[in-house]
């Protein structure tokens, strides 16, 4: 049986997921993953999804559940959230990190680890990301559903999705 794959956003408030099954995914997560560990950062789809945020507002914190549903029924959730703090508290030292997800900007997460620009750090942590590839195949190894929802944004004005 194929494993069904559903996908949500908070579209009404401009904050959309791009599917890991969409045609241009890959197109799209190349730069967002760095090209040094494209090709293998890709095999985590389909526990990968694109958060885009087209809202005039700057989305600061982010809330993510993954649900994957078994062939025996038995349904396993996992929440995953990113978060930007500097936006709201500030900060003295120039930060690596991005300073939220501004109008029209991407990100790219995954289930169980930061992916985001994983491409771009020291190469000594490419050892390790096979180890979610194969922790992902085992996951869905009899999955029959997954499903990849947006379950809350907050914008760096305060308001709450």
């Amino acid at each position: 049986m194929a494993l069904s794959i559903r996908v949500d956003g908070l579209d009404a408030d401009g904050v959309e997921l791009l599917s890991p099954t969409r045609p241009e995914f890959d197109e799209f997560a190349r730069p967002l993953l760095g090209e040094r560990i494209a090709d293998l950062g890709l095999r985590l789809k389909p526990m990968l999804v694109i958060v885009s945020n087209e809202n005039v507002r700057t989305v600061v914190s982010l809330s993510l559940v993954w649900r994957v549903t078994h062939r025996s029924g038995q349904t396993t959730r996992f929440w995953g959230h990113t978060s930007f703090p500097d936006v709201i508290c500030g900060d003295l030292v120039l930060s690596q990190h991005p300073a939220g997800l501004e109008t029209g900007q991407r990100r790219i997460e995954a289930n169980g680890l930061v992916i985001h620009r994983w491409g771009y750090l020291d190469e000594y942590y490419d050892q390790f990301l096979g180890q979610f590839v194969d922790q992902k195949d085992t996951l869905l190894a009899h999955a029959v559903d997954l499903h990849i929802e947006l379950n809350a944004v907050i914008f760096a004005d305060g308001t709450l999705s």
